[in-house]
C-alpha cells in the first residue's frame, strides 16, 4: 500500500468507509453477500477493503455496481463497459459528496481530495486504510493534498467528469472542459471522447460539430467505444460531416463489436429499415437481441414488434408480450402502450381491461399521445374504469394538442354533442 497518501484523502476515506468490516481471506460468495447488504454508495469502498479479490471478481462487482445504480453519462445509460474509469470516477464523487466533512472543504481542497480518492479507486494509487496518517487525527484539520500532477491524465479526466456531472462539486462546464482538455492533449482516449461531447453540446465552449468529430475520431482511433459510436451518429445524421451511411455503419459495427448497446440497437434499425444496406430482418433481430440482452429498452420493444407482426420471425404473441413487458418495466412508453394493447386484445396474455388501462396510463403520463388517446376511449366507453365523459374529454384534449388526428376528431365530436 502507498504510505505516502495525502492526509486529507485518508481522512475522507476513513470517514466514508467507517462501519465496513474487513474480512479475513474472504470467499467470492462472502464478497457478494456483503455487496448485497451494503448501500449502493458504499459498495465500491466495501470491495476495496478485501485485499484478496481477484481482478476478474473486482470487475464483476464493479459491473454490478454500475447496473444497480443505473448510472447515466451525458444523459445516456451505459449498458456496456460498466467498469470504465469514468463510471468509477462518478461513483467516487458520489461517495465523497455524502460525507459531512466534504461540505466544509474549499473548492480547491475538494479537487485535491477527489483526485486522490478517484486515483485510489481506479488503481493508480493504493490506500493505506489500515491506519491513519501521522499528520491526521479525528480532531485535527485535514491536511492539504498536492494538486493533480499535470501528467496525470486519468485524474485530469476524472476532474472533468466531476465538474461536468456536478457530482462532488458545483457543476461547471468551463472547468470540466479545461480538465478534459489537459487529459485529451496527453492522448487519454476517454478525455478525447468527453471533449468531443463538450464541443458537440456546446458545454464550456461554443458548439462546434467539426471539433467534436475531430476529438471523437482521436478517441475512436484508439479503440474507445463511445468515440466510435459518436462518430457513427455524426455520419448517420450528417452532423459536422457529410452524411455517409456506409461510414456510419462501419463505426457502429466497431462499437457494437465491443458491446456498445446503443450501436447494436442502431445496427438493428439499419438492417430492419434497409438504410444503406440490403434489408435483413435476421441481422436486425440479431443486433436487437444483443442490445436487448444488455437491458436496452428500445431494442426490447422492437423485438416485441417483430414477434407481434411476424416481421422476420414466426409470429408469436407470447414472445411479443414478454419483450414488450421487459421494456415497459423500464419505463419505455411505446412498450407500455403495446402491453396495454395486448391486454385489450388478449394476445399473448389473458384479456384484462383493468391491466390495459394501467399500462395505457403509464404511457399517457409520459406524454405518449397514443396512450392518452386510448385512455380517453376507455373513459368514454367505461372499459376497465368507470365511464366518465368529462375525464375522457380531458385526455382527448391532451392527445389532440400533440397532433393526434383521431383524438382531434373525437374532441370535435364530443364538443358538438
Amino acid at each position: 500500500m502507498n504510505s505516502s497518501l495525502p492526509a486529507k484523502a485518508v481522512l475522507l476515506f476513513l470517514i466514508l468507509a467507517s462501519g465496513l468490516v474487513r474480512a479475513q481471506n474472504p470467499t467470492y460468495d462472502q464478497i457478494l453477500i456483503d455487496f448485497n447488504r451494503k448501500s449502493d454508495t458504499s459498495k465500491v469502498l466495501a470491495i476495496k477493503l478485501y485485499p484478496d479479490v481477484t481482478k476478474a471478481d473486482s470487475q464483476l462487482v464493479h459491473e454490478m455496481v454500475a447496473r444497480d445504480t443505473s448510472l447515466k453519462i451525458n444523459g445516456s445509460k451505459l449498458y456496456s463497459n460498466p467498469f470504465k474509469p469514468l463510471i468509477l470516477s462518478i461513483l467516487c464523487a458520489q461517495l465523497l459528496n455524502i460525507s459531512p466533512q466534504w461540505q466544509t472543504l474549499t473548492e480547491a481542497d475538494r479537487e485535491e481530495a477527489f483526485h486522490e480518492m478517484s486515483a485510489g479507486l481506479l488503481g493508480t494509487k493504493d490506500f493505506d486504510n489500515s491506519s491513519t496518517s501521522p499528520n491526521v487525527s479525528q480532531t485535527s484539520s485535514p491536511q492539504v493534498a498536492p494538486a493533480p500532477a499535470q501528467d496525470d491524465a486519468i485524474s485530469q479526466n476524472n476532474m472533468g467528469a466531476m465538474y461536468e456531472s456536478g457530482q462532488g462539486a458545483p457543476q461547471d462546464y468551463s472547468k470540466a472542459f479545461s480538465w478534459y482538455q489537459k487529459a485529451a492533449d496527453q492522448g487519454n482516449a476517454l478525455a478525447q471522447n468527453n471533449l468531443g461531447t463538450m464541443y458537440e453540446k456546446g458545454r464550456g465552449v461554443p458548439q462546434n460539430s467539426r471539433q467534436a468529430l475531430t476529438w471523437y475520431k482521436m478517441a475512436a482511433d484508439q479503440g474507445e467505444v463511445h468515440g466510435q459510436y459518436n462518430i457513427g451518429v455524426m455520419y448517420e445524421t450528417g452532423q459536422g460531416v457529410a452524411k455517409d451511411l456506409d461510414k456510419a455503419l462501419m463505426w457502429f459495427k466497431k462499437a457494437a463489436d465491443q458491446g456498445h448497446a446503443g450501436a447494436q440497437y442502431n445496427l438493428g434499425i439499419i438492417y430492419e429499415t434497409g438504410q444503406g444496406v440490403a434489408q435483413d430482418y435476421s441481422q436486425a433481430l440479431l443486433w436487437y437481441k444483443k442490445a436487448a440482452d444488455q437491458g436496452a429498452p428500445d431494442a426490447q420493444s422492437n423485438i416485441g414488434i417483430m414477434y407481434e407482426t411476424g416481421e422476420g420471425v414466426k409470429q408469436d404473441f407470447s414472445q411479443a408480450f414478454n419483450w414488450f413487458k421487459k421494456a415497459a418495466d423500464q419505463g419505455n412508453a411505446p412498450a407500455q402502450y403495446n402491453v396495454g394493447s395486448m391486454y385489450v386484445k388478449g394476445e399473448g396474455v389473458a384479456q384484462d381491461y383493468s391491466q390495459a388501462f394501467g399500462w395505457y396510463k403509464k404511457a399517457a403520463d409520459q406524454g405518449y399521445s397514443q396512450g392518452q388517446y386510448n385512455i380517453a376511449i376507455m373513459y368514454e366507453q367505461g372499459m376497465g374504469v368507470a365511464k366518465d365523459t368529462t375525464v375522457a374529454l380531458e385526455w382527448y384534449k391532451k392527445a389532440a394538442a400533440q397532433g393526434h388526428p383521431d383524438a382531434q376528431n373525437a374532441l370535435r365530436r364530443l364538443e358538438n354533442q
